[in-house]
């Protein structure tokens, strides 16, 4: 019995490796494919947005305050995507770096030629999970945006263009930021884990910013506590991730062969 439940298990994991590998390979080669689509649902979300305005534009001025949000919410992950991968061109974006800062554990640094060849090489595996994990993020994180902040012009009260102002900028960034994570993670850049703690911190300084920026202003009671409830929700969010992910991050045989050319001992 034990002998066919341990069989059941090693086939799983067969399979779900190999459909991680095809997972990470579309990714990789069909990310325009994701744009296009990706910028065709921003448009009809900000078409369904602008129309439905509290604020209706009146004018072409605020026609554009209502429609500029999405338009940089749009196109943030795309300008992360791509500036990541001008960043760090082939052949100069596996370098190793010369301080390590993960130290935990007992390595044997490996070759070029052992890291192209070891089996934990590549972005795939849990590495195609967090990929997904960030494509997912960028797309959950919008959404809540266009769930919760109501698209208004400027002819609102001051709370009003505080909040929008505050919750675009922290969208923008953030989704910015993941996207040049995913760009350097499929690309096997040795600085993807560093960067991917630096954007985490980044996301909770985000919440935390936006919570003592929106609270310097009077705003309705109900409109505040909406607020705080998104803003713990997404800082919770972040601490899971990063309860999940940075043991793996650490200790995972893939991504220390993959980010850091070495192997345990």
């Amino acid at each position: 019995m034990m002998r066919r439940v341990g069989q059941f298990i090693q086939d799983e994991l067969c399979r779900w490796f190999g459909r991680s590998r095809k997972t990470a390979r579309f990714l990789k080669y069909r990310i325009g494919v994701i744009f296009t689509f990706w910028v065709l649902a921003m448009a009809v979300l900000a078409i369904a947005k602008t129309i439905n305005s509290p604020t209706p534009a009146g004018s072409p001025t605020a026609f554009f305050e209502l429609l500029l949000p999405y338009v940089l919410a749009t196109f943030a992950p795309v300008a992360g995507f791509m500036l990541a991968q001008a960043s760090f061109p082939l052949g100069l974006a596996n370098q190793q770096l010369g301080t390590r800062l993960s130290r935990w554990g007992k390595w044997r640094s490996l070759t070029k030629g052992e890291v192209a060849s070891n089996r934990a090489y590549g972005p795939s595996g849990l590495v195609a999970t967090i990929l997904v994990g960030f494509l997912l993020s960028v797309a959950v994180r919008t959404l809540e945006f266009a769930v919760a902040v109501p698209s208004m012009s400027s002819a609102v009260p001051e709370w009003g263009r505080v909040i929008m102002l505050a919750m675009t900028f922290d969208l923008v960034v953030l989704n910015f930021f993941y996207m040049v994570c995913f760009s350097m993670a499929i690309r096997v850049v040795p600085l993807f884990p560093r960067m991917l703690v630096f954007t985490w911190l980044l996301d909770i300084q985000m919440q935390l910013a936006i919570a003592n920026f929106v609270g310097a202003f009077a705003t309705p009671e109900s409109v505040g506590s909406a607020l705080i409830l998104l803003l713990n929700s997404n800082v919770q969010k972040v601490l899971i991730s990063i309860i999940i992910w940075l043991p793996i991050l650490i200790l995972s045989q893939r991504i220390n062969v993959t980010y850091r050319s070495r192997e345990a001992v």
